[in-house]
C-alpha cells in the first residue's frame, strides 16, 4: 500500500512541474501597454501571463483581488473567478490565464483599488513557487489546453 501512494505523490509532482513548464504566456509589459490603450479591442481575449503578486485585496465575497507585476515595473490588477482559498503570498511569482477585461461599472472592488479601467479575470492560476495549480470548475478544457502548451481561443465577447 506504501508503494501505492508513493507512485501517485510521485506521478502528481511531475504532473505539476511538466505544467509550470508548459504553461505559455503571450502577454507581457509591452503587451500591457497596448491593451491599456486599446482596452475595447483586448476586451474578452484569454491572455497568459507571469508575475509576481505585489498586493492582494479581498472583495466583500472574499474573493482575492491581486497586483501583478510583469517585467519593466508594469502591472496589472487580476480577480480570481471562484470562490475557493487560494495559496498565495506576497512576492509569490505566478502564471496566471484569463480574460483581460474592461472593468464594470458595479464590481466595486476593483473600482477602488484600480485605476487603470481594465484586469484580468483569472481562470487558471499556477504558483511557481508551490507549483499548485488552481482553476475555475467550469475551465477545464482551456485549462487542459494551457497545460499542454496552448494559449485557448477566446469564445466570449465581454462587453
Amino acid at each position: 500500500m506504501r508503494r501505492f501512494a508513493f507512485v501517485i505523490v510521485l506521478a502528481l509532482t511531475q504532473f505539476a512541474v511538466s505544467a509550470q513548464e508548459k504553461c505559455p504566456v503571450n502577454f507581457n509589459a509591452d503587451s500591457l501597454s497596448a491593451a491599456y490603450n486599446n482596452i475595447p479591442k483586448w476586451n474578452g481575449k484569454i491572455i497568459g501571463l507571469e508575475g509576481r503578486v505585489m498586493d492582494i485585496k479581498f472583495s466583500h465575497l472574499g474573493k482575492p483581488y491581486m497586483l501583478v507585476e510583469l517585467s519593466k515595473g508594469r502591472t496589472i490588477w487580476a480577480g480570481v473567478l471562484w470562490n475557493k482559498k487560494i495559496d498565495l503570498q506576497l512576492g509569490d511569482r505566478v502564471k496566471l490565464m484569463g480574460y483581460f477585461s474592461a472593468i464594470e461599472p458595479d464590481d466595486y472592488t476593483a473600482r477602488s483599488v484600480n485605476k487603470t479601467g481594465a484586469h484580468l479575470l483569472v481562470f487558471a492560476l499556477l504558483n511557481t513557487k508551490t507549483n499548485r495549480l488552481t482553476a475555475h470548475e467550469g475551465s477545464a478544457e482551456q485549462v487542459k489546453e494551457w497545460i499542454q502548451g496552448r494559449i485557448p481561443k477566446s469564445k466570449i465577447k465581454i462587453n
